[in-house]
């Protein structure tokens, strides 16, 4: 086995061009895709998968509410 630290890791990102273009018209601040893009998509992923757990139990919380 060889082990060699010349070497650099390539990153390859594949976006659906409209998604990507919605978020960069939203933020004109963004200047790393890595450092900027990537982590506000995952948080906002995150922040609508919260919203619709919380909806979604809300409702199942309302439905078996006796009245």
């Amino acid at each position: 086995m060889e082990i060699r630290d010349d070497l650099m890791d390539a990153h390859l990102y594949v976006f659906k061009i409209s998604a990507l273009q919605e978020v960069l018209d939203q933020k004109d601040t963004f200047h790393s895709l890595k450092q900027d893009v990537l982590p506000y998509l995952v948080r906002s992923q995150l922040d609508s998968s919260i919203r619709s757990l919380r909806i979604s139990l809300w409702k199942l919380y309302i439905s078996r509410r006796p009245f």
